[in-house]
């Protein structure tokens, strides 16, 4: 993760595996039977699919410096840095605040 494609050209974006994306959903499943799995059956579905997550991390220099992530929503992007061993800080902004919430949440092991 040293942001550096090899042999000069960019390295083949994948999605995460399954039990990669798995891993990270956990953090969002509610602790109770009847609690909502939205964003649990989301998060499963977005890091299992798209590509983004590993293209970003390639070409993220792993410097120390500060990550400011734009339209973080629930905050994926942290989960999967964390998940991969990057320890920048992190700050994720979104207009959603519902969103930033259930993120806090999650990253705290707190969800209903």
């Amino acid at each position: 993760m040293d942001g550096t494609p090899r042999n000069g050209s960019p390295l083949p974006c994948t999605p995460l595996t399954a039990p990669q994306a798995r891993a990270i959903a956990e953090a969002f499943r509610p602790a109770q039977a009847w609690g909502s799995r939205r964003d649990y059956y989301y998060t499963r579905g977005k890091l299992g699919s798209d590509p983004l997550y590993d293209g970003v991390l390639q070409h993220l220099p792993d410097d120390g410096q500060a990550l400011l992530d734009l339209g973080c929503g629930l905050g994926l992007f942290a989960h999967v840095l964390r998940q991969r061993g990057g320890a920048q800080p992190y700050l994720g902004v979104d207009v959603d605040a519902g969103k930033i919430t259930r993120a806090q949440r999650a990253a705290a092991g707190l969800l209903d």
